[in-house]
């Protein structure tokens, strides 16, 4: 006989391989929403500090910006959440 796994060892296997799967993707989901969270919060602390800073014209124009990027990437997590789903 060969030194190889058997069909009998590969098909015991096969569902502890499905769940290591499952697993993994639990985990990465959490850092993905981790990192999000992150983002958002860095997003709205730096509002805040230049709502708190600046002031007049500079501080709209800021805050159109900073908010531009808030929801640049609440819009990439909604894609990544639908992408998600599909597969």
């Amino acid at each position: 006989m060969s030194s190889g796994c058997s069909w009998v060892q590969v098909v015991c296997l096969e569902p502890t391989a499905l769940q290591h799967t499952a697993s993994q993707a639990r985990a990465i989901d959490l850092q993905q929403n981790l990192r999000f969270r992150i983002a958002m919060g860095c997003h709205v602390g730096l509002c805040l500090l230049a709502a708190a800073t600046l002031s007049g014209k500079l501080r709209v124009v800021t805050l159109i910006v900073l908010a531009s990027f808030g929801v640049r990437t609440w819009l990439a997590k909604l894609r990544l959440d639908r992408e998600q789903e599909e597969d």
